[in-house]
């Protein structure tokens, strides 16, 4: 599953949506997050949406179950995950 923040006012993250992994998908069946982001577009009519990592808290990346650091940190995404009323710092690429 693939996580997007749904971006408002003064880059505040207004909501988090989920979509399958398949609907970020280019023509070569390569995850692509600009994919992801008109599949939403298309259904929401909103514009503005960033791809956040469920596992990534702190900069750091976990296992599925959130229990444990996880031995490839290559994953860790965008500083946190998004929750509702965190800011998108797109000069950082981070949320917080």
């Amino acid at each position: 599953m693939a996580h997007f923040a749904k971006i408002g006012l003064n880059s505040k993250v207004i909501g988090v949506h989920v979509i399958n992994d398949d609907d970020c998908k280019n023509a070569d069946g390569v995850e692509d997050e600009s994919v992801g982001i008109q599949f939403l577009e298309n259904i929401h009519g909103w514009p503005l949406w960033v791809k956040t990592s469920y596992n990534t808290k702190g900069g750091k990346h976990y296992d599925s179950n959130g229990a444990t650091l996880s031995s490839d940190q290559s994953k860790a995404f965008r500083k946190n995950y998004a929750g509702v009323g965190m800011i998108w710092d797109e000069d950082k690429d981070m949320f917080y």
